[in-house]
């Protein structure tokens, strides 16, 4: 670094790119939510007879397989739209979403499976998740194509290919 050594950065999303921010790390967290949450955390079988009504791993493997490959793609959309002096600080903040998306939900469900019964829990976590993942999609739907920002004449909106970014807004 010029100036001087390395230093913490905290994380951090520049104000340009929050809303699309928004959009994509909650999307990941949801993905997370289910794969990790669902999927990974409460026996594979059980949820797979639940949400499926299979006992099939190799099906369950590949639903979970999806929706990771999902997450990459909201991954590699945040990449594009941070700038790069800040993709840093924007990819840690990412990670925290991420990171929230696996745990809440899997202490979420073990608080109420606690309370009720791990069916009620689950049927809970699947109705929260599935409306959250509908208005997700509709805010994806509604700002398609948008740019982070319009940029100024002759300057290069933020982004890797100095094409405009998209993002919601």
């Amino acid at each position: 670094m010029p100036g001087g050594g390395l230093r913490i950065r905290r994380p951090r999303v520049p104000e340009e790119i929050r809303g699309a921010f928004a959009r994509v790390s909650l999307t990941a967290a949801a993905v997370w939510a289910v794969a990790a949450g669902l999927f990974l955390a409460v026996m594979p079988t059980y949820a797979g007879q639940l949400v499926l009504h299979s006992q099939n791993l190799a099906l369950l493997a590949l639903v979970a397989a999806l929706v990771l490959v999902s997450s990459v793609a909201a991954q590699d959309e945040l990449t594009r739209i941070a700038p790069g002096q800040q993709r840093a600080e924007v990819s840690a903040a990412f990670y925290v979403c991420i990171y929230l998306g696996v745990s809440v939900p899997v202490i979420g469900i073990g608080l109420v499976a606690v309370a009720t019964t791990l069916f009620t829990a689950v049927t809970t976590f699947a109705a929260v998740t599935g409306a959250g993942a509908l208005i997700l999609a509709a805010w994806h739907l509604r700002n398609r194509g948008r740019t982070v920002r319009d940029p100024a004449p002759g300057q290069a909106a933020p982004g890797r290919t100095g094409q405009p970014a998209r993002t919601s807004r």
